[in-house]
């Protein structure tokens, strides 16, 4: 009796631990499979989670005309990951559409001096444009040049700029982008840089 009294104990004590641990594994595996289902039907992002989460109901505000929403969720979609420039793209066209275009250009300028974002073109040419909207053409003419110049004969040069014009503002031509150049020309005549992009222009309007 005191041998099976004895074993009797630490076979219920075994068997209870093997319960337990095959308890946790269970949901140790069902956890990573509803993980995985989770992210493979974008749930998380569905709901809001993750910066791609905030970075879809700020656009989807920015569409329906909700601006303030927009900016707050482009806020934490920038608060969630600093490094990720698309937020910084997002939360300037909101601050665009608000009207507040001092703040565009911050986060614009942030794409184009930060490591993590690099000299972005068509961060330069987004800056340009706003550069323009408040009459500083020596300052869009700067920015627009530097895209053109970075990437001549991609669509982060002259085209992209002309077709963003057209959706956002109308009609343009290449002939208008160069009045802007001759404009800041004529108030830099030194600017070897604006003449350079100037040239490029007017070489793009003869071969088309």
């Amino acid at each position: 009796m005191n041998v099976l009294s004895t074993i009797m104990p630490r076979s219920r004590f075994r068997r209870r631990w093997i319960t337990i641990a095959g308890a946790v594994v269970a949901v140790t595996v069902c956890s990573g499979v509803l993980l995985v289902l989770l992210q493979f039907f974008r749930i998380p992002r569905l709901l809001g989670f993750g910066v791609l989460g905030a970075m879809d109901y700020s656009y989807s505000a920015l569409r329906k005309g909700d601006f303030d929403t927009a900016l707050e969720w482009a806020n934490l979609a920038v608060e969630r990951d600093s490094q990720f420039t698309a937020g910084y793209y997002l939360r300037g066209e909101v601050h665009e559409a608000r009207g507040e275009l001092r703040e565009a250009i911050q986060d614009y300028s942030y794409i184009v001096e930060s490591d993590s974002g690099g000299d972005f073109s068509s961060a330069r040419i987004e800056r340009g444009r706003i550069y323009e909207k408040l009459g500083q053409l020596d300052a869009a003419a700067e920015d627009y040049s530097r895209a053109i110049l970075a990437t001549p004969d991609s669509r982060f040069g002259p085209q992209m700029y002309a077709e963003l014009r057209a959706r956002r503002d109308g009609p343009d031509t290449v002939d208008e982008m160069i009045e802007v150049f001759d404009r800041a020309v004529k108030e830099n005549p030194d600017n070897e840089s604006l003449r350079t992009a100037r040239s490029i222009l007017a070489n793009c309007r003869r071969g088309t």
